[in-house]
């Protein structure tokens, strides 16, 4: 009798385990495939501002200036397609985006496959081959752009399919400050795309001071490997002139090499960010935050505000040199809201403005007013 309610106890539990996991498997798959769309809109929207602002960019060139660009779009996207005169359009070209012409006649960018994308409307173009559709290669399409006075014509790039294309992921404008991502260790290019657009959307655009000032920014990416350039150790060691040639590719003022690492196999065997000059190094199983907290570093000279005494016993450290850090009384930043003089801003004789802030835990999500002064400092000077 024992035996036997034993065998059902065990076979109950077996069975609630097995529904608990096709559950977690099932609401876990629908998670992953709603991130995935929302990813695919915001790759999207990038796209079109990128396109916008390039076209923007192109028209104030001199006549018969040229320009190769290479965007970056969801990799589920076969190409796109680009309509001109209604009145000249070649049906016979691409019968498919014909039908769909007549039930969109207001739009002028259209996306295959055409039942999945919504048609999108961009002013300031012409085309010489109408309709011109470029196909979607490894989520990159390539264009050039003509300046024809007030007007830019769109035609297929004649640039040749090379990995260390400067890719457009966010481009605002002309005089911003560009920042460009690099990658190392990654098996699947399309996971460095899919962590970039997370950096710059859920990470950047979320982070006051930078979040209200997203538009000072362009944003690229190079898909070639950094391969033996760099190594992981406990830490990242670069070759730091081979980083910045690869990365004169595209424009730059700040250099981000992301790091593929599984969150595993970094709690086995961590190994922590950094940044020098005007490059980091982001471990990308740290937390999404820990980006910012060496651009903090890189862009407004901010010290760590957490303790190391040990480590930073090693240096020359003095608050003199970090304008987050100071001694009592904190004068500083006297005058500004909301602040303290809280103890240990890296060595534990020194004093930090806020109890708590990105740059002494990633647990938090902001700068705090004195690390946000310094950041705009810098920022201000963009338009």
């Amino acid at each position: 009798m024992k035996k036997s309610q034993m065998f059902v106890s065990k076979t109950f539990i077996y069975i609630l385990i097995t529904i608990i996991t096709a559950g977690i498997l099932i609401f876990g798959y629908k998670g992953i495939q709603e991130a995935r769309k929302n990813s695919e809109e915001v790759q999207m929207s990038l796209f079109l501002n990128s396109l916008k602002k390039s076209i923007e960019k192109q028209r104030v060139y001199p006549f018969g200036s040229t320009d190769q660009l290479t965007f970056s779009l969801p990799n589920k996207i076969r190409s796109v397609c680009f309509v001109d005169n209604p009145k000249n359009l070649n049906e016979l070209t691409n019968s498919e985006l014909s039908s769909q012409f007549g039930n969109y006649e207001d739009f002028n960018i259209f996306f295959m496959p055409f039942v999945e994308h919504i048609p999108q409307k961009l002013a300031g173009f012409k085309l010489e081959e109408n309709p011109l559709c470029i196909s979607n290669m490894d989520g990159k399409v390539k264009l050039q752009l003509k300046s024809l006075g007030n007007i830019v014509e769109i035609s297929a790039s004649n640039k040749t399919n090379t990995e260390a294309d400067c890719v457009s992921v966010a481009y605002n404008g002309e005089d911003n400050i560009d920042i460009v991502f690099l990658n190392y260790g990654y098996s699947n290019i399309n996971n460095f795309a899919g962590d970039v657009n997370d950096y710059i959307v859920n990470v950047f655009s979320t982070v006051e001071p930078f979040a209200s000032q997203i538009d000072k920014f362009n944003f690229y990416r190079i898909d070639k490997p950094l391969g033996d350039v760099c190594s992981v150790k406990d830490f990242v060691l670069c070759n730091e002139y081979a980083v910045k040639i690869l990365a004169s590719d595209c424009p730059n003022d700040y250099i981000f090499v992301l790091v593929d690492r599984s969150k595993i196999t970094d709690f086995v065997k961590p190994v922590r960010s950094s940044a020098i000059s005007n490059m980091a190094k982001i471990n990308t199983a740290d937390n999404k935050f820990v980006l910012m907290h060496e651009y903090g570093h890189i862009i407004a000279e901010l010290a760590d505000e957490y303790v190391d005494d040990k480590y930073y016993a090693q240096f020359k450290f003095s608050q003199e040199d970090y304008p987050n850090c100071d001694s009592i009384p904190c004068s500083k930043w006297s005058g500004i809201e909301d602040v303290g003089c809280y103890k240990g801003c890296s060595l534990s004789q020194y004093f930090r403005p806020t109890q708590t802030s990105i740059m002494k835990s990633l647990k938090s999500s902001f700068f705090g007013p004195v690390n946000e002064k310094e950041i705009n400092k810098y920022l201000g000077a963009y338009k």
